[in-house]
Protein backbone atom coordinates (compact mmCIF):
# COMPACT_ATOMS: atom_id res chain seq x y z
CA UNK A 1 0.00 0.00 0.00
CA UNK A 2 1.22 3.54 -0.75
CA UNK A 3 1.85 5.88 2.15
CA UNK A 4 -0.70 8.62 2.82
CA UNK A 5 1.28 11.39 1.13
CA UNK A 6 1.37 9.40 -2.12
CA UNK A 7 -2.33 8.71 -1.92
CA UNK A 8 -3.14 12.39 -1.46
CA UNK A 9 -0.98 13.34 -4.41
CA UNK A 10 -2.66 10.74 -6.59
CA UNK A 11 -6.07 12.17 -5.73
CA UNK A 12 -5.20 15.78 -6.53
CA UNK A 13 -7.82 16.02 -9.36
CA UNK A 14 -10.64 15.76 -6.83
CA UNK A 15 -9.25 18.81 -4.99
CA UNK A 16 -9.68 17.21 -1.60
CA UNK A 17 -6.81 15.84 0.46
CA UNK A 18 -9.41 13.78 2.31
CA UNK A 19 -10.33 11.77 -0.78
CA UNK A 20 -8.07 8.78 -0.12
CA UNK A 21 -8.18 5.25 -1.45
CA UNK A 22 -8.87 2.62 1.19
CA UNK A 23 -7.06 -0.51 0.03
CA UNK A 24 -6.86 -2.58 3.18
CA UNK A 25 -8.94 -2.73 6.37
CA UNK A 26 -7.03 -1.38 9.34
CA UNK A 27 -4.27 0.42 7.39
CA UNK A 28 -5.21 4.00 6.73
CA UNK A 29 -4.40 7.49 7.95
CA UNK A 30 -1.87 8.98 10.30
CA UNK A 31 -3.51 8.08 13.57
CA UNK A 32 -4.87 4.57 12.86
CA UNK A 33 -8.36 3.25 12.31
CA UNK A 34 -11.00 5.08 14.35
CA UNK A 35 -14.18 4.21 12.46
CA UNK A 36 -15.62 1.47 10.27
CA UNK A 37 -18.32 2.01 7.66
CA UNK A 38 -20.25 -0.41 5.47
CA UNK A 39 -20.15 0.40 1.77
CA UNK A 40 -23.77 0.85 0.62
CA UNK A 41 -22.93 -0.57 -2.81
CA UNK A 42 -21.01 -3.78 -2.06
CA UNK A 43 -21.18 -4.09 1.76
CA UNK A 44 -17.38 -4.02 2.02
CA UNK A 45 -16.14 -2.79 5.42
CA UNK A 46 -14.28 0.48 4.94
CA UNK A 47 -11.94 1.50 7.77
CA UNK A 48 -10.92 5.15 8.12
CA UNK A 49 -9.33 7.44 10.65
CA UNK A 50 -11.02 10.46 12.22
CA UNK A 51 -9.57 12.80 9.55
CA UNK A 52 -11.69 11.12 6.86
CA UNK A 53 -15.06 11.46 8.63
CA UNK A 54 -17.44 13.54 6.54
CA UNK A 55 -15.40 13.17 3.34
CA UNK A 56 -15.56 10.87 0.28
CA UNK A 57 -13.31 7.83 -0.06
CA UNK A 58 -13.00 5.16 -2.72
CA UNK A 59 -14.19 1.71 -1.63
CA UNK A 60 -11.60 -1.01 -2.21
CA UNK A 61 -14.39 -3.54 -2.65
CA UNK A 62 -16.22 -2.01 -5.61
CA UNK A 63 -14.15 1.02 -6.60
CA UNK A 64 -17.04 3.45 -6.12
CA UNK A 65 -16.79 6.74 -4.26
CA UNK A 66 -18.47 6.55 -0.88
CA UNK A 67 -19.33 9.47 1.40
CA UNK A 68 -18.16 8.70 4.93
CA UNK A 69 -20.64 10.12 7.49
CA UNK A 70 -19.36 12.66 10.02
CA UNK A 71 -20.68 10.82 13.07
CA UNK A 72 -19.51 7.50 14.45
CA UNK A 73 -23.10 6.41 15.02
CA UNK A 74 -24.65 7.51 11.74
CA UNK A 75 -26.41 4.93 9.52
CA UNK A 76 -23.93 2.49 8.01
CA UNK A 77 -21.33 2.83 10.74
CA UNK A 78 -20.10 -0.40 12.32
CA UNK A 79 -19.65 -0.94 16.04
CA UNK A 80 -18.39 -4.37 17.03
CA UNK A 81 -20.48 -6.92 15.12
CA UNK A 82 -23.26 -4.43 14.39
CA UNK A 83 -24.02 -2.00 11.56
CA UNK A 84 -26.24 0.92 12.59
CA UNK A 85 -29.46 1.48 10.64
CA UNK A 86 -31.16 4.39 12.43
CA UNK A 87 -31.65 6.04 15.82
CA UNK A 88 -34.58 4.75 17.89
CA UNK A 89 -34.37 6.90 21.01
CA UNK A 90 -32.47 7.60 24.20
CA UNK A 91 -32.40 5.67 27.46
CA UNK A 92 -31.27 6.53 30.96
CA UNK A 93 -27.55 6.28 30.24
CA UNK A 94 -27.30 5.93 26.48
CA UNK A 95 -28.76 6.17 23.00
CA UNK A 96 -30.52 3.26 21.30
CA UNK A 97 -30.18 2.44 17.61
CA UNK A 98 -31.76 -0.10 15.33
CA UNK A 99 -28.92 -2.19 13.94
CA UNK A 100 -28.10 -5.39 12.08
CA UNK A 101 -25.89 -8.02 13.67
CA UNK A 102 -23.53 -8.94 10.84
CA UNK A 103 -22.59 -12.44 11.99
CA UNK A 104 -26.19 -13.62 12.38
CA UNK A 105 -27.94 -11.25 9.95
CA UNK A 106 -30.63 -10.22 12.44
CA UNK A 107 -32.03 -6.90 13.59
CA UNK A 108 -31.29 -5.78 17.14
CA UNK A 109 -31.65 -2.74 19.35
CA UNK A 110 -28.13 -1.46 20.05
CA UNK A 111 -27.61 0.71 23.10
CA UNK A 112 -24.49 2.91 23.11
CA UNK A 113 -23.28 4.20 26.48
CA UNK A 114 -23.32 8.01 26.64
CA UNK A 115 -19.88 9.72 26.71
CA UNK A 116 -20.49 11.19 30.18
CA UNK A 117 -20.78 7.67 31.57
CA UNK A 118 -17.65 6.30 29.89
CA UNK A 119 -15.51 6.63 32.99
CA UNK A 120 -13.72 3.58 34.31
CA UNK A 121 -16.46 3.06 36.91
CA UNK A 122 -19.25 3.82 34.44
CA UNK A 123 -17.96 1.29 31.94
CA UNK A 124 -17.47 -1.38 34.61
CA UNK A 125 -21.00 -0.82 35.91
CA UNK A 126 -22.48 -0.89 32.41
CA UNK A 127 -20.76 -4.13 31.45
CA UNK A 128 -21.52 -5.81 34.77
CA UNK A 129 -25.22 -5.01 34.68
CA UNK A 130 -25.48 -5.88 30.99
CA UNK A 131 -23.99 -9.29 31.61
CA UNK A 132 -26.36 -9.84 34.49
CA UNK A 133 -29.30 -8.87 32.27
CA UNK A 134 -28.10 -11.32 29.60
CA UNK A 135 -28.79 -14.16 32.01
CA UNK A 136 -32.49 -13.26 32.14
CA UNK A 137 -34.98 -14.77 29.71
CA UNK A 138 -38.63 -13.85 30.16
CA UNK A 139 -41.50 -13.06 27.81
CA UNK A 140 -41.95 -9.60 29.29
CA UNK A 141 -38.28 -8.60 29.37
CA UNK A 142 -36.25 -7.44 26.40
CA UNK A 143 -33.53 -10.06 26.03
CA UNK A 144 -29.91 -8.91 26.19
CA UNK A 145 -27.98 -10.58 23.35
CA UNK A 146 -24.42 -9.26 23.49
CA UNK A 147 -22.30 -6.70 25.28
CA UNK A 148 -18.89 -5.31 24.43
CA UNK A 149 -16.49 -2.41 24.14
CA UNK A 150 -14.64 -1.07 21.10
CA UNK A 151 -12.26 1.90 21.17
CA UNK A 152 -13.87 3.22 24.34
CA UNK A 153 -17.42 2.76 23.01
CA UNK A 154 -19.53 0.48 25.19
CA UNK A 155 -22.55 -1.17 23.63
CA UNK A 156 -25.35 -3.55 24.54
CA UNK A 157 -27.32 -5.46 21.90
CA UNK A 158 -30.90 -6.39 22.77
CA UNK A 159 -33.87 -7.97 21.07
CA UNK A 160 -35.46 -5.51 18.66
CA UNK A 161 -39.10 -4.89 19.57
CA UNK A 162 -41.38 -4.01 16.68
CA UNK A 163 -43.82 -1.77 18.52
CA UNK A 164 -44.00 1.46 20.53
CA UNK A 165 -43.49 2.56 24.12
CA UNK A 166 -46.26 3.74 26.40
CA UNK A 167 -44.98 7.31 26.43
CA UNK A 168 -45.57 7.59 22.67
CA UNK A 169 -49.01 6.03 22.95
CA UNK A 170 -50.09 8.22 25.88
CA UNK A 171 -49.07 11.34 23.98
CA UNK A 172 -51.16 10.21 21.03
CA UNK A 173 -54.24 8.85 22.85
CA UNK A 174 -54.18 10.68 26.16
CA UNK A 175 -55.22 7.66 28.23
CA UNK A 176 -55.38 3.86 28.12
CA UNK A 177 -58.58 1.94 28.98
CA UNK A 178 -58.57 0.62 32.55
CA UNK A 179 -58.75 -3.06 31.62
CA UNK A 180 -55.83 -2.75 29.22
CA UNK A 181 -53.82 -0.65 31.70
CA UNK A 182 -54.25 -3.37 34.33
CA UNK A 183 -53.14 -6.00 31.83
CA UNK A 184 -50.02 -3.96 31.03
CA UNK A 185 -49.27 -3.45 34.73
CA UNK A 186 -49.61 -7.17 35.37
CA UNK A 187 -47.09 -8.05 32.65
CA UNK A 188 -44.63 -5.44 33.93
CA UNK A 189 -45.00 -6.80 37.46
CA UNK A 190 -44.30 -10.32 36.21
CA UNK A 191 -41.12 -9.10 34.54
CA UNK A 192 -39.98 -7.30 37.70
CA UNK A 193 -40.72 -10.32 39.86
CA UNK A 194 -38.81 -12.62 37.54
CA UNK A 195 -35.74 -10.32 37.52
CA UNK A 196 -35.82 -10.18 41.32
CA UNK A 197 -36.51 -13.87 41.91
CA UNK A 198 -34.03 -15.11 39.29
CA UNK A 199 -31.12 -12.72 39.73
CA UNK A 200 -31.90 -10.33 42.59
CA UNK A 201 -32.05 -7.43 40.11
CA UNK A 202 -33.80 -4.14 40.92
CA UNK A 203 -34.80 -2.25 37.76
CA UNK A 204 -34.88 1.27 39.31
CA UNK A 205 -36.25 3.01 36.21
CA UNK A 206 -39.78 1.77 35.49
CA UNK A 207 -41.62 4.45 33.47
CA UNK A 208 -43.72 4.72 30.27
CA UNK A 209 -40.58 5.30 28.18
CA UNK A 210 -39.27 1.87 29.18
CA UNK A 211 -42.46 -0.12 28.68
CA UNK A 212 -43.06 -1.27 25.13
CA UNK A 213 -45.94 -3.13 23.55
CA UNK A 214 -45.37 -5.30 20.50
CA UNK A 215 -47.69 -5.50 17.51
CA UNK A 216 -48.99 -8.72 19.07
CA UNK A 217 -49.90 -6.98 22.33
CA UNK A 218 -47.02 -8.41 24.40
CA UNK A 219 -45.56 -5.99 26.96
CA UNK A 220 -41.76 -5.70 27.12
CA UNK A 221 -39.89 -3.98 29.95
CA UNK A 222 -36.72 -2.39 28.59
CA UNK A 223 -33.64 -0.45 29.70
CA UNK A 224 -31.79 -2.17 32.51
CA UNK A 225 -29.15 0.56 32.39
CA UNK A 226 -29.81 1.58 36.00
CA UNK A 227 -30.53 -1.91 37.30
CA UNK A 228 -28.48 -3.16 40.21
CA UNK A 229 -28.13 -6.38 42.12
CA UNK A 230 -29.68 -6.45 45.56
CA UNK A 231 -26.43 -7.80 47.02
CA UNK A 232 -24.64 -4.58 46.01
CA UNK A 233 -27.03 -2.29 47.85
CA UNK A 234 -25.47 -0.35 50.74
CA UNK A 235 -27.03 2.16 53.09
CA UNK A 236 -26.18 5.68 52.02
CA UNK A 237 -25.60 4.76 48.38
CA UNK A 238 -26.41 7.30 45.68
CA UNK A 239 -29.97 6.88 44.42
CA UNK A 240 -30.54 6.57 40.67
CA UNK A 241 -33.70 6.81 38.60
CA UNK A 242 -36.02 9.22 36.79
CA UNK A 243 -37.21 11.86 39.33
CA UNK A 244 -40.75 12.05 37.90
CA UNK A 245 -41.30 8.33 38.53
CA UNK A 246 -39.35 7.76 41.76
CA UNK A 247 -40.87 7.24 45.18
CA UNK A 248 -40.84 10.39 47.38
Amino acid sequence: MQDLSEEISACAPCESVKHVYISQVGKVGLTGVKMRYRCPFCYYTISVDDMSRGYPVVCAGCGKTVQIPPGKFDPGCIIGDFVILNRIGAGSIGTVYKATQLSLDRQVALKILSPEYTTSKGIDDFLREARAAAKLSHTNLVQALAVGEEDGICYLAMTYVNGENLKTRLRREGRIPVDEALHIAQQVAEALYYAWDEAGLIHRDVKPDNIMTTDDGIVKLTDLGLAMNQSEWREGMEISGSPSYMSP
